[in-house]
């Protein structure tokens, strides 16, 4: 219980930038001595209003928050978000990246979306033997 009142007293003290990074990149060094209190600020509430959830809770004292609607409703919102892999993220952001410098045209880039959806039905995995099969239907068809 400590712990949320020192993160309440850092989101009403600590003023935050004005505008702070998306992702912050901070030495490994840095991060490991840090508390949570340490990582709240003025920029906590944008966290809630951004979400459109009630954040009146962050006014109240921590020993009553589960009493509180606006806390549950915002407990069980925050416990439902998935947690995004950077990996992942930098995947998809490189897919983007290819795909527009593959070609500018919607038109082009419609088709070859279906040419590799159509691919990934014919080819489910990227074993030879299911690639070997799929290339002897086709040698089949043409004849």
């Amino acid at each position: 219980m400590e712990e949320k009142r020192q993160i309440l007293t850092s989101l009403h003290t600590t003023v935050g930038d004005e505008s702070p990074a998306k992702r912050p990149k901070l030495p490994s060094q840095a991060v490991s001595g840090l508390q949570l209190q340490d990582m709240a600020s003025t920029n906590t509430r944008r966290f809630f209003q951004k979400l459109r959830l009630e954040d009146g809770f962050l006014d109240a004292d921590p020993a009553t928050w589960l009493e509180r609607e606006d806390f549950r409703t915002a407990a069980a919102f925050v416990q439902g978000i998935a947690v995004i892999n950077d990996h992942a993220e930098r995947g998809v952001a490189l897919i983007q990246e290819y795909n527009r410098r593959l070609t500018q045209d919607e038109e082009q880039l419609q088709f070859l979306l279906q040419v590799v959806s159509r691919h990934r039905a014919e080819f489910p995995d990227s074993r030879k033997k299911t690639v070997a099969a799929g290339v002897e239907a086709h040698q089949v068809q043409e004849h």
